[in-house]
């Protein structure tokens, strides 16, 4: 079992088979950024305990999946000239994660 954290806070717990919402997550609508965001995290636990993506599970590794997915590098790039609110909304991800995903690329370009 591990436990899925959303900015510090316990979001969720995910099995190989399923999981489960914190209430405060479960009761927002479903397609909220909040809930989005989080239920990818918890498919990236699956997909780590399943050995479907190799572990170990970490909060990082999981938010950085859930960016990938959500923020998808070429999308992202060609509407980057857009204010960050804007692209948040535009990608149904919690806008805190917008700028995260600005340094993310900017990393994976000095890496080479």
């Amino acid at each position: 079992m591990q436990q899925i954290t959303y900015r510090s806070s316990a979001a969720a717990v995910a099995t190989r088979e399923r999981f489960w919402l914190v209430d405060e997550i479960d009761e927002l609508p479903n397609g909220h950024p909040v809930k989005a965001w989080v239920t990818i995290l918890c498919v990236f636990a699956r997909d780590v305990m399943a050995g479907t993506i190799p572990g170990p599970f970490t909060q990082a590794r999981a938010e950085r999946f859930a960016r990938e997915v959500m923020l998808p590098a070429e999308r992202f790039i060609a509407r980057a000239h857009v204010e960050q609110e804007e692209l948040a909304a535009h990608f149904n991800v919690p806008a805190e994660q917008v700028q995260v995903r600005f340094v993310d690329l900017a990393d994976r370009l000095i890496a080479g």
